[in-house]
């Protein structure tokens, strides 16, 4: 058996973690560089990447050509700026804007979408003013549609007069546009926060789309609801005038979501549930265990906040809010 010393793994993991680097430049210049012959570039870039770590016989100058770069890959890519400027697709035409006189807050273009399809909708956008000295409640949504480990969440705030509103972080798309899960990775996707209607947000997954929608109450005082609250205004403002890149793994639903608490709590605690938001649930399930005590099973748990059900039953209900949460359980 060959034993490898401490010197050959180092170098080994040297080696591995320089191919992972180099896989990823690739894919950032076939995703990001502008130029009909991107693929051209990467598959030259990288035949000269690879001949700098194992052709050139001067390993020490192969290596600084190769960091040096792959710096200039990394500083390129990073120079990418979003425009805010595109063909939207109608969905995620206009940004949302808040305007704050004391407790009142006037939310504008709050989306109220009527489906009769998935593909086949009527977008409207409306103007909600919202009482703070009256915000009650925060609650999470996390729809499933594929493999156990990826999620889309939604955070709504609800509120004593009966309102509530939702915000779902996500790819702000072009007309015709799909949203790739390789290409998330890269800056191929500008960020939207949709403030809207749980009607639109909510019924949109469990009525049109099949997915597996839960919603789960936050366990929290209420100025760290507020907090959350008042943060996502302020982020909503900030992308009206200055756009962003959505990220799928750092600046995706769920990690502005942890953001946002993390700004109102800075004492939350950072869980597998914030980069794979299929966890979240079981962690959410800790706590209840934890809080209540009710012996409840995880799979109980979830089933008593399956939110599918009740919302196929309201559907276009002005009440829909109150019926998907109706015997939910907290």
């Amino acid at each position: 058996m060959v034993r490898l010393k401490a010197r050959d793994i180092f170098y080994l993991l040297c080696y591995v973690s320089a191919l992972m680097l180099l896989a990823w430049q690739l894919l950032a210049i076939h995703f990001d560089l502008q130029h009909p012959q991107r693929n051209l570039i990467a598959l030259v870039y990288g035949l000269f990447a690879l001949a700098s770590l194992f052709v050139i016989r001067r390993r020490l100058l192969g290596k600084v050509l190769f960091l040096t770069t792959s710096g200039l890959v990394i500083i390129w890519w990073l120079s990418l700026k979003p425009s805010g400027i595109g063909n939207w697709a109608a969905d995620a035409a206009v940004l949302p804007r808040a305007t704050v006189v004391g407790n009142l807050v006037t939310v504008h273009n709050v989306r109220n979408t009527d489906y009769r399809t998935e593909d086949d909708y009527d977008v409207r956008y409306e103007d909600r003013t919202y009482d703070m000295s009256k915000l009650a409640t925060a609650d999470l949504f996390i729809s499933y549609w594929g493999p156990r480990l990826i999620a889309h969440t939604v955070l709504s705030f609800g509120f004593t007069d009966g309102q509530f509103l939702a915000f779902s972080v996500e790819t702000r798309k072009k007309k015709g546009q799909e949203y790739s899960a390789v290409a998330g990775f890269f800056r191929q996707y500008e960020l939207i926060y949709v403030a809207a209607d749980e009607r639109d947000l909510i019924r949109l997954r469990t009525n049109y789309r099949g997915e597996n929608v839960y919603c789960y109450r936050l366990r929290t005082d209420l100025n760290r609801i507020r907090g959350v609250f008042l943060y996502y205004l302020k982020r909503i403002n900030e992308l009206s005038s200055k756009p962003e890149f959505y990220n799928a793994l750092l600046h995706n639903c769920t990690t502005n979501i942890y953001i946002g608490v993390k700004s109102a709590n800075p004492a939350a605690p950072f869980t597998l549930g914030v980069l794979l938001p299929g966890y979240l649930d079981r962690y959410l399930y800790t706590l209840h265990a934890k809080l209540h005590g009710d012996g409840l099973t995880y799979e109980q748990f979830r089933k008593r906040n399956s939110v599918n059900d009740a919302a196929k039953q309201a559907d276009q209900d002005p009440a829909f809010s109150k019926i998907i949460r109706t015997g939910r359980g907290e």
